[in-house]
Parts: structure tokens; sequence; C-alpha cells
């Protein structure tokens, strides 16, 4: 499968690597995320996904190390996915989270989306009906008898 993509910087550089078909999103201008905020992060990098494959995205070890995470916890983009892809990215630690240019956010992989084929059947329930049993005491707490 051929992931079409195009570099967003003036410069040529930008934050996306290729390894054992695994890519991996790095920050191309840096960011300061405080405590429990959520910010988008530029890739520097636009994608076209074929019909038929999901880029699925997630948290790369090492920011989950600096209390970061990608948000929500997968992201999957398919072929109607346009523009600049930025990252969510939020803050879990009680300190900011400085993310400079060049360190990996997020890592993903291209999946296959096979055709969906749905068949209905009869399902096997059983006919009986269970037996009722006797409803029982509320328990409310310990009691004392006095003689």
């Amino acid at each position: 499968m051929k992931l079409k993509w195009s570099s967003l910087s003036k410069e040529g550089a930008h934050g996306v690597a290729v390894q054992d078909s695994i890519l991996t999103f790095s920050c191309t201008e840096p960011a300061i995320i405080q405590s429990t905020e959520i910010q988008k992060v530029k890739v520097g990098m636009s994608f076209q996904i074929e019909k038929g494959y999901v880029l699925n995205i997630s948290t790369c070890p090492r920011l989950y190390e600096q209390a970061g995470e990608v948000f929500p916890a997968l992201i999957v983009l398919d072929h109607t996915h346009t523009g600049e892809l930025m990252i969510p990215v939020r803050n879990n630690g009680r300190n900011p989270l400085n993310l400079m240019q060049g360190v990996v956010i997020a890592q993903a992989y291209v999946s296959k989306v096979e055709a969906l084929e749905m068949e209905e059947f009869q399902a096997d329930t059983p006919s009986t009906k269970m037996p009722r049993t006797k409803p029982q005491k509320k328990n409310t707490g310990p009691s004392f008898e006095i003689r």
C-alpha cells in the first residue's frame, strides 16, 4: 500500500519517519502544554490514504514517560481525511510538558479494512423461565437483644 504525503514546511523538514512499516511523528515546532491541557501539535505533513485502508495513530512510549499522551488514545484516519495532520496531545502531569522540535510524540501503522458482510441468524435462547427466588432480607446491620 502506498501512502501519499506532502511536506508542509518551507525548509523541507518534516516530522515523519518510517521504520519497519511503522511511522513515527515528531514535533516540527516547539510547544509547551500546561497541566491537564490538550493542544494540537504540528507534524508538518498532509496525507492521502487510499480507500480501504486506515491510519492508526497512538502515543509513542517516550511521550508516556513525560506524562503526555495522544488524545483520544487512538486516532483512526481514513480516506476522508484531508488537510494538515495535527496530533492532539494531552498533558497528564503536574508540570508543563515541553515538546521541542524533533521530539517523537506518536507512532502509526496502516491497516487494511476488509469488506463487511452481515448475515442474520436466529439466536438460541433458552425458552424456560428462570425459577423465582425468595427476596433477600435487608441487611440493616447488627441487632442486639436484651433479656
